[in-house]
């Protein structure tokens, strides 16, 4: 079972012009879950819910990846 809303992300990413495949959406909730998991016995963040994680964490990855890359394309 996902921890994160696959689709959520997925969405989130396209509307930055990254297509996240399968393998992504899987590393991102592991990601996820390791953040939580790991925020338990250090204090990493305060943002520890999954919609959060999504809309906070993730999407600024996703948007300097995609600035990155498209960057990097231009070369």
């Amino acid at each position: 079972m996902s921890f994160i809303d696959r689709e959520k992300l997925k969405s989130a990413a396209r509307g930055l012009g990254l297509d996240l495949d399968q393998r992504a959406l899987e590393r991102f909730d592991i990601c996820a879950r390791l953040l939580v998991e790991n925020n338990k016995r250090v204090n990493l963040t305060a943002i520890t819910q999954a919609d959060d994680i999504i809309n906070k964490h993730f999407r600024l990855y996703t948007k300097c990846w995609g600035t990155t890359n498209r960057a990097f394309k231009k070369r």
